[in-house]
């Protein structure tokens, strides 16, 4: 049909891999597209296929967040027994809230950190949260994101280095 429109050839994805917690990655012709997030569907970030260095499946950082707050909560329990002049609030509120610090730190070193896909582009990284269950078919998507990024630099023009005459050395 010549009166439809067509989308040009760099808009085509070619693959899409749904991480865990609403995370997406999807590979086009030209590029790798993260979109997603706990109810977003936005897109967060966009990296270039001939800016991809590698891609890896590893270990997600632990959430560091829940030791902040767990010491936090601890130094909070401490100010309550200090302060509060009633026994029974002094008692009870720092024992809730040391109970509620303690769940936060017990679930920090104890909790399996999980697995990431990691897509590197030259000394940066960025980690698409995956579950255990889905691994055999991340790697398949990086293999397929290293594929089109070879094609990809295999089409591109050579070097102008290249192109220059070569003459002999004498």
């Amino acid at each position: 049909m010549e009166g439809a429109l067509q989308t040009p050839a760099a808009e085509a994805q070619v693959r899409a891999f749904a991480g865990s917690d609403g995370y997406q990655i999807r590979l086009h012709d030209d590029r790798v597209e993260f979109t997603g997030g706990e109810g977003s569907r936005t897109l967060w970030g966009s990296i270039p296929l001939s800016a991809v260095t590698g891609m890896a499946i590893d270990q997600r950082p632990r959430d560091r967040g829940l030791l902040a707050w767990g010491l936090l909560g601890l130094l909070a329990a401490l100010g309550i027994f200090a302060v509060a002049s009633n026994d029974n609030v002094r008692n009870l509120g720092a024992f809730a809230v040391a109970a509620i610090s303690g769940g936060l730190l017990i679930q920090y070193y104890f909790r399996p950190p999980g697995l990431q896909l990691v897509v590197q582009a030259g000394a940066s990284a960025r980690g698409l949260p995956i579950k255990a269950s889905d691994v055999s078919e991340a790697k398949a998507f990086a293999l397929d994101v290293m594929q089109a990024r070879d094609r990809l630099s295999a089409k591109a023009e050579p070097a102008a280095w290249r192109r220059l005459p070569s003459y002999p050395i004498a």
